[in-house]
C-alpha cells in the first residue's frame, strides 16, 4: 500500500548513502525496518483489521486488539504491519530526495516473518531533465510564396476532377486525362488477376501508375490499340505475382482529354467554385488556399526541426515504461493500417524493413519526441509561461469535445497535456514563428 509522497522532508539528498541510479529512471535503495517501526505502526494494522474482520459475539468494528491478533494469520498481520512502516520510509525518502514515483516499487528481501530487516526497493521515477541553451534556438521563418505553376497545377488538378477536360484527336502527351481498357496477360494469353481496367482514366505525368504503363499510353489516339507492350513491375510493387516480373499489356484508347487552364471560362471556374465567380476571382482564392497550405506545411517543418534540436539539447534517462509503452501503440497503429492487413510481408519489404528494425526506428522517434516534449515543459516552467482563464476554459471545452467521441479517457489527464501542449504553443508564438 504505497501511497504519493508529499515532499515536505527537507532530509538532504547526500544523506541517502544508500542511494543509486539505475538506468531507464530508476533508483534503488534500502530501507531498515526495525522493531520500533513494527511498533509504531501496529495500531494501524489492528485498526485496519478492526474494520474488516467479523467474528461472532462482537459488532464489527468493536473487536478487542487481543482478539483480532488471534483471529489474525500471523503471516497476513506481520505482512500488513511491515508494509505500513515500509510505506512509511519508502515516502519519507521519495519526499527527502524529491522523486516522484512512475509505478509500484519492487521490493526485496522481504520476508515478514524475518522480521526487522532490511529491504531493497527498487522504483521508476519521473526523470530529471538537463536543459542546454535553449535561449539561443527559435524556430526558423521562412517567406511564403506562390507561382504561377503552382496555381495553374491546382486549377488543371480541380479541371480533371471535375471532367472539364477538352477532348482532342491527337496523342496523348503528359497532363492529359487519357480513358483507356488494358489487361496484362500470362504466357497462355490468359488475362492475369488484377492487371486489367475498363475505361479506366489515366492523367499522363503525374506518377499515380508504374512509369512503364504510362510510356505506353503516351502518344495514343482515340480509337487507337497496342498489343503485347512489355511493362516491368518495380521490385518493391506491392502485389507479390507482380513484384519486378516483365508483363505483356494489350490496351485499348477511348479518349484523350487535354486538361489545361488555358480552357478555364468562368462557366467552368463557377463549377469548380461550386458557386457564381470568375476566373480571376477563382484563381485569387487558389492562391490563398495555396498559400495557406504552404504556411501550414511549413510552420510544421520548422516546428519539427525545433523540436529536434530541442531534444538534441535536452538530456535525460527516459523511463523505460513511457517508451515501451509509446513504441507499442506505435507498432498496433502501423499493423492495424490497411497496407499492413493486406500484406505484412509485402509492405514491410517495401519500407526496407524487418518487424524488429521497425520497432527500432519508432524507438529512436519515440525517444526524440519525449526529449522535445520534456524539454519545452521545462523551459515553458523556466520562462513562467501561463495561461489565462479563457485560455484554461478553451481546453477545458477541448476535453469536452474529446469525450464525447470517447467517454473512457480520463478528463484530468487528458487536460493536462492539452494546457502543457498550449503553454509551448504560446512559447513558441513568442519566438516570432
Amino acid at each position: 500500500m504505497f501511497v504519493k509522497c508529499t515532499r515536505k522532508s527537507k532530509i538532504s539528498f547526500l544523506s541517502m548513502s544508500n542511494f543509486k541510479k539505475l538506468p531507464g529512471s530508476k533508483v534503488v535503495f534500502s530501507i531498515s525496518i526495525t522493531d520500533e517501526d513494527l511498533k509504531k505502526t501496529k495500531p494501524a494494522a489492528i485498526e485496519y483489521f478492526r474494520k474488516n474482520i467479523n467474528i461472532k459475539g462482537f459488532r464489527k468494528g468493536r473487536v478487542p486488539d487481543e482478539i483480532i491478533i488471534k483471529n489474525i494469520d500471523s503471516k497476513v498481520f506481520l505482512t500488513e504491519t511491515a508494509s505500513r512502516a515500509i510505506n512509511k520510509k519508502y515516502v519519507a525518502f521519495l519526499d527527502a530526495n524529491k522523486l516522484s514515483p512512475l509505478s509500484p516499487p519492487k521490493l526485496s528481501n522481504f520476508d515478514p516473518e524475518k522480521l526487522p530487516c532490511e529491504i531493497s526497493v527498487e522504483v521508476e521515477v519521473y526523470p530529471e531533465i538537463t536543459l542546454g541553451d535553449y535561449k539561443k534556438l527559435k524556430p526558423k521563418i521562412t517567406k511564403i510564396s506562390v507561382t504561377k505553376k503552382e496555381i495553374d497545377d491546382v486549377i488543371e488538378t480541380l479541371i480533371t476532377q471535375k471532367g472539364g477536360g477538352v477532348e482532342v484527336t491527337r496523342g496523348a502527351k503528359n497532363g492529359d486525362e487519357v480513358e483507356v481498357d488494358f489487361s496484362g496477360k500470362d504466357a497462355d494469353g490468359k488475362v492475369i488477376d488484377k492487371t486489367e481496367g475498363k475505361n479506366m482514366k489515366v492523367r499522363l505525368g503525374f506518377g499515380h501508375f508504374i512509369e512503364e504503363f504510362e510510356k505506353a499510353i503516351l502518344g495514343m489516339k482515340p480509337g487507337e490499340k497496342k498489343e503485347g507492350v512489355l511493362v516491368k513491375f518495380p521490385d518493391d510493387y506491392p502485389i507479390k505475382n507482380l513484384t519486378g516480373k516483365r508483363i505483356p499489356f494489350d490496351f485499348t484508347c477511348h479518349q484523350v482529354a487535354e486538361i489545361s487552364v488555358k480552357n478555364l471560362d468562368d462557366d467552368m471556374a463557377e463549377k469548380i467554385a461550386g458557386k457564381k465567380t470568375t476566373v480571376a476571382n477563382l484563381r485569387k482564392d487558389i492562391e490563398e488556399l495555396v498559400k495557406d497550405n504552404k504556411e501550414r506545411s511549413e510552420k510544421k517543418k520548422s516546428m519539427d526541426d525545433y523540436q529536434a534540436k530541442i531534444a538534441d539539447i535536452t538530456k535525460i534517462d527516459l523511463p523505460e515504461s513511457w517508451i515501451s509503452a509509446e513504441v507499442n501503440g506505435k507498432m498496433e497503429r502501423f499493423k492495424s493500417s490497411p497496407e499492413y492487413r493486406a500484406d505484412p510481408v509485402s509492405y514491410m519489404n517495401q519500407m526496407g524493413k524487418n518487424e524488429s528494425e521497425i520497432k527500432s526506428m519508432f524507438e529512436a522517434q519515440s525517444k526524440n519526441e519525449f526529449k522535445a516534449l520534456l524539454g519545452l515543459t521545462k523551459i515553458v516552467d523556466k520562462e513562467n509561461i501561463e495561461l489565462n482563464k479563457d485560455e484554461i476554459d478553451r481546453a477545458k471545452r477541448i476535453i469536452e469535445d474529446r469525450l464525447k467521441q470517447n467517454n473512457s479517457i480520463n478528463f484530468d489527464s487528458e487536460l493536462r497535456k492539452v494546457l502543457i501542449d498550449m503553454r509551448i504553443d504560446k512559447y513558441v508564438s513568442g519566438l516570432n514563428i
